[in-house]
């Protein structure tokens, strides 16, 4: 599963179990796009090697 997949899928799931809290989605989402850019960063510092 690529990023953008695993991305959708996060939505999609927080979505469904959070209608009522906007919270808890927003804090899922938010742990998901920070460690999204971590692993970016540390592409860009290895010259942009495959991460796995």
């Amino acid at each position: 599963m690529g990023f953008y997949d695993a991305y959708v899928w996060i939505l999609q799931i927080y979505t469904l179990l959070l209608l009522t809290d906007i919270e808890a989605f927003m804090d899922g989402k938010d742990a998901f796009v920070k460690e999204l850019e971590r692993k970016a960063l540390d592409w860009h510092k290895m010259g942009k090697k495959r991460l796995n």
